[in-house]
């Protein structure tokens, strides 16, 4: 497996790892209590990010929950239908309810 890391800018953090990219796969490590997003009850990557790795290929987003150990799977078009766009102190975020996730 040749993973790639993936990396965004934070208006405050500078340089942060996103995650790693391999075949069409994101593998996304989190914290629930640190980076679950209330609003919307899921999970965001920054949506410029994201629609880099969909144009070199993505196509399923792969969110691990270090604290709790699951992990949440969703593929892009379930990103593009059911999610959405919010803008905050990081930039613009590509938003996706854990709803639409499956749990493995």
């Amino acid at each position: 497996m040749n993973l790639e890391k993936v990396y965004a800018v934070d208006q405050i953090k500078g340089k942060v790892l996103v995650g790693y990219i391999c075949d069409g796969v994101l593998y996304k490590d989190v914290t629930r209590s640190k980076h679950y997003f209330k609003l919307v009850k899921g999970y965001a990557i920054q949506k410029d990010v994201f629609y880099h790795l969909v144009k070199k290929g993505l196509k399923l987003v792969k969110i691990h929950e270090i604290d709790t150990g699951k992990v949440l799977v969703s593929s892009v078009p379930i990103w593009l239908e059911h999610g959405g766009i919010w803008t905050g102190q990081n930039g613009k975020q590509r938003t996706l309810s854990e709803k639409y996730m499956e749990t493995l």
